[in-house]
């Protein structure tokens, strides 16, 4: 089995704790508390793009975004 996979459950726990990271960030505009739900995000980001190789280099961009100091 390949390694840099996820699992089906990991897949859908990833997802729903996405949906969730983002009503959090759209709710609160405080840099500061926002700034681990940004750290999370990237983090969800990188790890799609090991899900979604053709889409690889989007998730990297999209990951480097939500780590940029706004």
């Amino acid at each position: 089995m390949n390694e840099d996979l996820l699992p089906l459950e990991q897949i859908v726990a990833l997802h729903a704790e996405y949906g969730e990271l983002l009503d959090h960030f759209t709710h609160h505009c405080d840099s500061v508390v926002n700034r681990p739900v940004r750290e999370r995000l990237a983090e969800y980001c990188d790890q799609l793009a090991r899900l979604h190789e053709d889409e690889a280099e989007d998730r990297r961009r999209l990951s480097g975004l939500w780590r940029r100091e706004h």
